[in-house]
C-alpha cells in the first residue's frame, strides 16, 4: 500500500435508540492487515472502532491514531500457512463464509 494518512470514518444517521437518545457508536471501520514475519509465520492484526480514526503508513509502521470509542484489538497468530490466520479471522467474525447459490446473484 501506498505511504501516507488513510482517514476512516464511519458516519450515518441511525434510527437505533440508546436508552432514550439517539443511537451512537452503530457503526465502525475495521481495518486489517495480514503480516509475514522473519520467522515465516502469518498473522493478522484487526482493529475496529467505532470513532473517526487515521491509519498512518510509513515504510515498516502502521499506526492508528482514535479519539476515542470503542476499541477492539485482535490479534490472529497463524503458522507458515497464511491460510490459517485467514480462517482463524474469518471464523471470528461469525463462523466463516459461505459461497451463495448462483439463483440469488440476480438482479438487485
Amino acid at each position: 500500500m501506498k505511504e501516507g494518512i488513510y482517514t476512516l470514518f464511519a458516519k450515518d444517521k441511525p434510527e437505533i435508540l440508546e436508552n432514550g437518545q439517539g443511537g451512537r457508536h452503530v457503526y465502525s471501520s475495521h481495518p486489517m492487515y495480514l503480516v509475514k514475519e522473519e520467522s515465516g509465520n502469518f498473522h493478522i492484526v484487526f482493529f475496529k472502532n467505532s470513532d473517526p480514526m487515521d491509519v498512518i503508513i510509513s515504510k515498516n509502521r502502521i499506526t492508528f491514531k482514535t479519539i476515542g470509542g470503542i476499541i477492539h484489538l485482535k490479534l490472529f497468530l497463524g503458522d507458515k500457512n497464511p491460510e490459517t490466520a485467514v480462517k482463524m479471522y474469518h471464523d471470528y467474525l461469525g463462523g466463516g463464509y459461505i459461497i451463495p447459490p448462483f439463483w440469488s446473484l440476480g438482479f438487485h
